[in-house]
């Protein structure tokens, strides 16, 4: 098994105030930890808001924002390796350009780099500039894996000149965390039957789709008043994204609506402990998630999750994992009825997970693997 004896560099969209981010970079640090000393990480946000002592404190290692140029200077002659750490940080425009530049400019300092079960996201429309810029990322990178087919189909679509390697969501390193974690529903506060709803703003990203937001808003609310008039549940809104393009607002928008709102609660990552967000989920009867990692979690924990997909990564992962007769694609006009459906079948049957430890072992293979797949210097 390789050690880590070097300078490692995380690159990616954390300490932002979105619960995906951060618990990718969570599982990467718990895993690194094993081969490495936390003194050895650094952790750098594309996000120039980023709340650097959060991370600092919540992982203890070393956390900087592109904002502070000298510090930036000084990692990116120290690191020896760089990792790109999972998300859909493949997307057109300025986001896969300002990876790639930061990307050639740690090559340029000698660093190997690693691209770890990264998404492609879509509906995002690719120019060709965008397409030449992620070939030439995989050119300079030392190891590529992405986290699903979709995203292997795209990377072979524009020439990768490495090896694609798949390799699930790099949050599957948390599986045994989570079932180690005290999650009795005697553990807390939440004594009544509740569904947990994870919505994603689309008064600020409605660009991505055709869907019809008010559609979109008003199917949603008749969905929440059914569950709670007809089949007595409290409903929870977990906002997994607060701050910078927080999801607040559709989840007051869809509250406006509800007609017995002493029946809702909205839980915000960040002013919420992370632990208690793990209890929300585990204790719940199941999720209505339109982000994925919300969903992957509630999926760990064996909860049963309909997936609102409004681009191609909700509906790969329900796929991918036997879960496809419950996504909904809400780029198109979606019924009530569907999601009643969809609810019943859900509390009245047991639904079947699959074997989640073999995903577990396979992502923890992929990290274990990175010092002998991108030198064993490291």
């Amino acid at each position: 098994m390789a050690v880590f004896k070097r300078k490692i560099v995380i690159f990616g969209y954390y300490g932002a105030g979105n619960l995906g981010d951060d618990i990718i970079l969570y599982a990467i640090i718990k895993r690194l930890s094993k081969f490495t000393d936390k003194s050895k990480i650094v952790v750098v946000s594309s996000q120039l808001k980023a709340d650097t002592s959060f991370i600092s404190s919540r992982y203890g290692v070393e956390a900087i924002t592109l904002k502070n140029p000298i510090k930036f200077l000084k990692t990116l002659i120290s690191g020896k390796v760089l990792l790109m750490g999972g998300g859909g940080i493949i997307q057109p425009g300025a986001t896969i350009f300002s990876i790639f530049l930061y990307t050639l400019l740690f090559k340029l300092f000698r660093c190997k780099i690693a691209l770890l079960s990264v998404g492609v996201e879509f509906p995002h429309n690719f120019s060709k500039f965008d397409k030449f810029l992620t070939k030439l990322l995989t050119a300079i990178s030392d190891v590529i894996s992405v986290r699903d087919i979709i995203s292997k189909a795209f990377f072979k679509t524009i020439g990768a000149l490495k090896h694609i390697f798949i390799v699930r969501d790099l949050s599957f390193l948390l599986y045994n965390d989570l079932n180690k974690l005290s999650l009795k529903f005697e553990d807390t506060l939440e004594r009544d039957p509740y569904v947990i709803f994870v919505l994603k703003d689309f008064l600020i990203h409605n660009k991505l789709t055709n869907m019809d937001l008010n559609h979109f808003i008003n199917t949603i609310s008749e969905f929440c008043n059914y569950l709670i008039n007809s089949e007595g549940l409290h409903i929870y809104f977990l906002v997994a994204q607060h701050g910078f393009k927080s999801d607040i607002n559709i989840t007051r928008k869809i509250i406006h609506n509800i007609h017995k709102k002493d029946m809702t609660k909205i839980i915000v990552y960040g002013s919420t402990p992370l632990e208690n967000i793990l209890k929300l989920i585990k204790n719940s009867l199941y999720v209505v998630s339109m982000r994925l990692h919300p969903s992957i979690i509630a999926f760990m924990m064996e909860k049963p999750v309909i997936g609102l997909a409004y681009s191609n990564k909700i509906k790969t992962f329900m796929e991918e994992n036997g879960l496809r007769y419950f996504y909904i694609d809400i780029s198109q006009k979606f019924t009530l009825s569907t999601l009643k459906r969809l609810s019943t079948q859900i509390l009245n049957t047991s639904i079947k997970i699959p074997n989640i430890n073999d995903i577990h072992n396979e992502v923890v293979c992929e990290i274990s693997n990175i010092g002998s797949l991108i030198g064993e210097d490291i």
